[in-house]
């Protein structure tokens, strides 16, 4: 075992990639809990913290964030509009 093996590099990708994309400002105890978590696990977190993680970082975290997801995103909307209200409205 490495000494990264604790390390949520998935997580840790996609907190970066919402960082880039102007969802964390350095400064924001957000960012520092969602980086904690990368490191931690959730199940480290104070439940301040945990509050936290589940009001604010975790909804951003579930936002389409790459162009791909965006896309998949929109054709899942488009589908559920279209059985909603059928083609063509």
């Amino acid at each position: 075992m490495g000494s990264n093996d604790h390390i949520d590099f998935e997580l840790n990708s996609r907190i970066e990639n919402a960082r880039d994309l102007g969802f964390f400002d350095e400064k924001e105890k957000e960012l520092g809990i969602a980086l904690f978590v990368v490191d931690h696990g959730i199940a480290s977190l104070s439940p301040k913290q945990k509050y936290v993680w589940d009001t604010a970082i975790s909804p951003i975290l579930a936002k389409p964030q790459s162009a791909e997801e965006r896309f998949q995103d929109a054709l899942e909307q488009d589908r559920a509009d279209e059985a909603r209200n059928g083609p063509f409205r």
